[in-house]
């Protein structure tokens, strides 16, 4: 196998999910390859109104992992608006930092955009728990993504935990094997994280790249 280094396991937009496969990023036919980084605000037409009115609207920005087409650098940055997924570019100078605890027009007008933008951000704090906790995750049940089978997901129980290098000992529920994996490599969830203490500091460069990307 190649370096695993150049190497990302993507499932693709409109495909079933057992299309996946390992993606060559740095392979000369890429132009550029991006990954969700964080929320922001940018302006567009209300896609539910029938008055076309604007409003300020969170999504998705993006870091380039290969720029070879100046795309970090460039005026227009590329978005992903959240409920409906429409992919835009927007003004580097019309594109606002997003607030969390901030009340914004659109989350009055659709609970659902809040509810999705809520969800991220949840999801974000119990990836950071997995990257940076600084106490043992041993005992608690995880979903892990499963490379390479016929099965996208495996649910364990957390046997074991290394502080320092982050790796977990799972125990796989299905065949009762154990694994070890690292949540800065490959997807994980817990399955139950009502019980998780949701105030880790954010992760920033180092963790698995576990969203949306764009190529």
């Amino acid at each position: 196998m190649p370096n695993k280094r150049n190497l990302i396991y993507v499932e693709f937009d409109g495909q079933d999910w057992q299309k996946r496969e390992w993606l060559k990023i740095h392979d000369s036919a890429h132009h550029a390859f991006l990954v969700e980084k964080t929320i922001v605000l940018a302006q567009r037409v209300d896609p539910y109104s029938p008055r076309h009115s604007t409003l300020h609207w969170p999504a998705l920005n993006f870091e380039p992992l290969v720029d070879r087409v100046g795309a970090k650098d460039a005026k227009l940055q590329p978005v992903e608006f959240f409920v409906d997924k429409h992919l835009a570019f927007a003004s580097r100078d019309e594109i606002k930092q997003f607030q969390e605890n901030s009340t914004y027009t659109v989350f009055n007008r659709y609970p659902d955009v809040k509810t999705e933008v809520d969800q991220w951000l949840h999801d974000q704090q119990v990836h950071d728990i997995l990257m940076k906790a600084p106490y043992s995750l041993t005992g608690y049940r995880v979903q892990v993504y499963r490379r390479g089978s016929t099965t996208q997901w495996f649910s364990a129980v957390i046997t074991g935990h290394d502080l320092y290098t982050r790796e977990l000992v799972v125990m796989d529920d299905t065949v009762l094997e154990s694994h070890t994996e690292n949540p800065a490599h490959v997807q994980m969830m817990f399955l139950d994280d009502g019980k998780l203490p949701l105030t880790t500091p954010r992760v920033g460069k180092g963790c698995v790249y576990r969203g949306r990307g764009l190529v």
